[in-house]
């Protein structure tokens, strides 16, 4: 979802947010970086990230800058070629490869006068971390684990995780996405689902991880008719979750600052824009714009007249939709 630019000018990969890069050194320093917009943007921290592309393949940035201010991700072909691999633009595309051309594929097209990445970064949690929170969420032992034929699941690292803790893999054969069908259909409806979200409210694409996060966050919490009218989240827990703290994504929020990060001009409170839900701490998380940055804070009021009033006007507008198409 993330919008990643094919810079063939800059020395490095730049990214804009923290969530999907692995091994990530965040770094406490006044530098800042200096992009071919000639603005200046501050240096956050370095990583790694996975991109999967959306013909099957799965590249991997080492180096990545963290900048937190950016609006375009960017991925530099100075640094692709420093790592080993061959380039070339041609019909629309750049394609590269390593060691022989026959092996080489599509990183980007281009689209007006910009090549872009099509694909995703994958996520970060390991999978020793995953193993470990689910078996101790639930006390019960991960003995299958079914996979597509992704490239991510075949590295040294998964085979080894595979065999070190006695789990059986199993993988759809290749070309036949219905195998995994019941994945397969809910990945599809996240997606669709992130778009509208972001649409609807008007939000900065680059927010897709905290929609995507909300939506899973919200399904795993609704009763679904396969599992008996219960919950995933009470599948899993043995409890029924507590859904009192449900607000509507992209409500205007107004929160209050910690004396800690206040400074003498620094008001009390700030206004945001509710973009998603706290995993490890009761809190709310609140897109800040015009720090262009996503706090979490427990001390939240929400403009519930604002919020509902958005809800109301696209109720009004589709009984009227519906109205024309009657008459």
């Amino acid at each position: 979802m993330g919008i990643w630019l094919i810079d063939s000018g800059a020395s490095r990969h730049f990214i804009g947010y923290k969530e999907v890069l692995h091994n990530l050194i965040e770094k406490e320093t006044n530098l800042e970086i200096v992009l071919g917009d000639n603005m200046e943007y501050p240096l956050k921290g370095v990583g790694n990230v996975s991109l999967k592309l959306n013909q099957g393949n799965t590249i991997h940035l080492q180096d990545v800058l963290y900048v937190s201010d950016l609006k375009k991700d960017l991925v530099s072909i100075s640094a692709m070629e420093d790592k080993g691999y061959k380039v070339t633009f041609s019909d629309g595309k750049v394609r590269i490869w390593k060691n022989n051309v026959k092996d080489a594929f599509t990183l980007g097209f281009r689209v007006d006068s910009l090549y872009q990445v099509k694909g995703s970064p994958l996520g970060v949690m390991s999978c020793d971390t995953s193993q470990a929170l689910v078996e101790n969420q639930n006390e019960k032992k991960i003995k299958i684990l079914r996979t597509d034929n992704g490239t991510e699941h075949e590295s040294n690292e998964f085979h080894d995780f595979y065999k070190e803790a006695g789990i059986k893999r199993e993988t759809t054969t290749p070309y036949t996405p219905e195998q995994n069908g019941v994945v397969e259909r809910k990945n599809h409806t996240i997606v669709e689902a992130i778009g509208a979200m972001l649409h609807d409210q008007r939000l900065p694409k680059f927010l897709w991880v905290k929609a995507a996060n909300t939506i899973v966050y919200v399904q795993n919490r609704c009763p679904h008719q396969e599992l008996g009218s219960k919950t995933p989240k009470e599948m899993f827990t043995g409890k029924k979750p507590d859904i009192s703290h449900f607000r509507i994504f992209g409500s205007p929020v107004y929160f209050h600052v910690p004396k800690e990060k206040m400074n003498k001009l620094c008001a009390f409170g700030k206004k945001g824009i509710f973009v998603g839900y706290g995993e490890n701490t009761k809190g709310y998380r609140i897109y800040v714009a015009d720090q262009r940055e996503v706090v979490i804070s427990h001390d939240v009021t929400f403009d519930k007249d604002m919020a509902l009033s958005k809800v109301d006007n696209i109720l009004t507008l589709t009984s009227s939709q519906e109205s024309d198409t009657r008459e």
